[in-house]
């Protein structure tokens, strides 16, 4: 809750382009499912449809739920779904991740931030958070590196290190 994320559909849009019935300039249409009704996504605001992305800006847990994309034309009908949980910020929960790292102490860890190319469209430094902490790590403090390509780098991990960044 409280981040920004962005939703895409990419084994649906595979589907597409081996089936060949992918044009150039295809609409496409995102939505919510609702109990019975789906909530679409058309212009400005925190929720926001850009082609076969949808952005939630920021994510909060009432976003929670199914996504479609659908793809029509004349002849083609094409939808595919996915779902979206987004836990409150203060539920900081290890069994819920969807990056999980292990690490011995001692060894040099490197971890890479997953996605980024799609969510990171500028040259701007990439900063790294443990456990919920406003502050961003620094690369003098606590045996942190860090690159600008979204890597974080330990070079011996210690039991300090365990957390979530």
């Amino acid at each position: 809750e409280g981040e920004a994320v962005i939703l895409h559909f990419p084994i649906f849009l595979g589907v597409l382009k081996a089936r060949k019935i992918l044009p150039p300039a295809a609409a496409f249409l995102i939505s919510k499912k609702n109990g019975t009704d789906a909530v679409t996504y058309q212009g400005e605001g925190r929720i926001q449809q850009h082609h076969t992305q949808l952005w939630l800006l920021p994510a909060q847990t009432s976003d929670s739920g199914e996504y479609s994309c659908t793809y029509r034309n004349e002849t083609y009908c094409v939808t595919g779904s996915i779902a979206l949980h987004v836990f409150d910020s203060d539920s900081v929960d290890m069994a819920k991740l969807s990056y999980p790292w292990t690490a011995t102490v001692g060894e040099e860890l490197t971890i890479f931030c997953p996605a980024l190319g799609s969510f990171n469209k500028s040259n701007t430094l990439i900063e790294w958070f443990k456990d919920s902490s406003l502050t961003a790590l620094q690369a003098s403090k606590t045996n942190f590196l860090q690159w600008d390509e979204g890597t974080l780098m330990i070079p011996a991990v210690m039991p300090m290190h365990a957390g979530l960044y």
